[in-house]
């Protein structure tokens, strides 16, 4: 039997590396079959679930857009006469200004895009929204400054008169089932008619991502109490939203 080589001081020589050796090191499995196969197990079941809630993401996201952009079903909608500028009319600069409001143009300090208006000493300018028939146009709607105002002329971006423009028919309302809904920009909402929402409903509105835990303890421990006649409730504007969008009138866990 071949003894160990020692060194100088009589010590066994230290191996060599499996490097110095030329031994390529290779990874092992666990020898333990059950580990091994538990971990395929729970990275498979991983990498499908995480397909499986991708999925469920991109598709519920898109249910949700069409649930409240009401593209799930038809809605009735009802619309005024359209409003019609020329010159000599009887129309003042702020009665134009919300005739172009009731029709969904935005205010600008200066108009640049389809669907703007800016305002200027007695006149008005916007860019219409083209049409299936006429494109979009810059005009300049100038008014007198007569005990009755009037709209003196109307000039195109080439300061050449128009005789008439004709705006989009205002929504009235859209009927949807069992309610009676008009969409208006959020700049229109009266100041007092935001607090006065946020005030009953949702008074930190501001303050939380949708649900409010704050508020839901104390609706709890106010109901618990018994100090008022009726239970005071938790869910937020965004909850509410999502209920009537989504659920049912049903009041339930």
């Amino acid at each position: 039997m071949a003894l160990p080589p020692v060194d100088q001081s009589g010590r066994p020589a230290p191996r060599p590396s499996s490097t110095a050796r030329g031994v390529r090191v290779r990874y092992r499995w666990p020898r333990r079959r059950w580990l091994r196969w538990t971990l395929l197990t729970v990275g498979s079941v991983t990498v499908l679930s995480l397909i499986f809630c991708t999925y469920l993401w991109i598709s519920y996201a898109h249910l949700i857009d069409a649930r409240l952009n009401l593209e799930s079903q038809p809605i009735p909608r009802i619309f005024g006469q359209p409003f019609e500028i020329q010159a000599g009319r009887p129309l003042t600069q702020n009665q134009l200004v919300q005739r172009l409001n009731d029709v969904g143009y935005a205010q600008r300090p200066k108009a640049a895009q389809p669907g703007e208006f800016s305002l200027a000493p007695n006149a008005v300018l916007l860019i219409t929204r083209p049409t299936e028939k006429i494109d979009a146009r810059t005009l300049r709607v100038d008014f007198t400054t007569d005990r009755i105002p009037l709209v003196r002329r109307i000039l195109d971006a080439q300061n050449k008169p128009v005789d008439r423009v004709t705006l989009e028919a205002p929504l009235l309302a859209a009927i949807a089932p069992g309610q009676k809904r008009r969409k208006v920009p959020f700049a229109l909402i009266p100041e007092h008619m935001k607090q006065a929402v946020l005030a009953i409903e949702d008074r930190r509105f501001y303050q939380h991502p949708g649900v409010d835990p704050i508020r839901a303890v104390g609706a709890i421990i106010t109901n618990l109490r018994g100090n008022k006649k009726y239970l005071e409730g938790a869910s937020t504007i965004t909850q509410q939203v999502i209920k009537n969008t989504f659920l049912t009138p049903e009041q339930s866990l």
